[in-house]
């Protein structure tokens, strides 16, 4: 929590009057409605439908209760909302800088919540996770997908495999960013692959149009020469008629 939140008096509640009109305005992950309720109101527990059942007051008890809601019959299709963005973003200062980097960089909600709650996890030292990280390393195989080399693909799916019961977000985030990294050059390689691939393909249509253009040119050349022959035969049959040769 920062010192505007911390200080009182007359200017600090104008403070809050001026963020809550610039929050309300903005409705990205981290701001909107979301984030003045909790801003109006710290104390408030936590209002996603994700955790809302075990009573989260503090940052620290989110990932605990995320743990737990992944484990129902009924497992969520996605692990962060807007109540949950805008409760640690109230609470955690560095949390609503992620978000708003996040909203820059356009990051997709895996991303997003593995950088999130990494450092929630680190900051707070939470315990550790198994079952939530279990769920995210579940939705990797976009990721791993993106790669168009098949030993990438099988090294990142054991990579990911090794790790997903630690209960460590950090571990997973690690390989993202470097399959995020090592991305670049692997879709420069294709790129290169793809080209050369085209290439050769033209050159072989190039060579197969050749070919077809040295057959018919042999048939019209055959065709002439075939022609000549029997103009010079008719010619030579009529000169030794002509001259009685017997």
């Amino acid at each position: 929590m920062d010192a505007r939140r911390a200080a009182g008096g007359t200017t600090a509640g104008f403070d809050k009057i001026v963020d809550i009109k610039e929050f309300i305005a903005k409705e990205k992950l981290g701001l909107g409605p979301e984030r003045c309720l909790y801003e109006l109101n710290s104390s408030l527990p936590c209002q996603s439908p994700l955790v809302s059942k075990y009573w989260v007051t503090h940052p620290r008890d989110l990932l605990p209760a995320l743990d737990q809601a992944v484990k129902g019959s009924k497992k969520p299709t996605e692990i962060i909302d807007t109540q949950i963005a805008g409760f640690l973003a109230m609470h955690l200062d560095i949390a609503a800088t992620i978000l708003s980097n996040a909203a820059k960089e356009n990051l997709d909600k895996l991303r997003l919540s593995l950088e999130l709650y990494a450092f929630v996890q680190q900051r707070l030292k939470v315990e550790e996770v198994p079952s939530l990280t279990k769920w995210m390393a579940g939705r990797f195989d976009p990721i791993i997908r993106s790669y168009h080399s098949r030993t990438k693909r099988q090294e990142m799916k054991e990579r990911v495999a090794a790790v997903k019961g630690s209960g460590v977000i950090a571990q997973l985030l690690i390989l993202v960013r470097e399959a995020d990294s090592q991305d670049s050059g692997d879709s420069v390689q294709f790129k290169k692959a793809t080209a050369q691939y085209a290439q050769h393909h033209a050159d072989l249509q190039e060579l197969v149009g050749n070919a077809d253009r040295v057959t018919e040119m042999g048939r019209v050349v055959g065709g002439r020469a075939a022609n000549s022959l029997a103009v010079v035969l008719m010619v030579l049959s009529f000169v030794l008629v002509l001259f009685g040769f017997k």
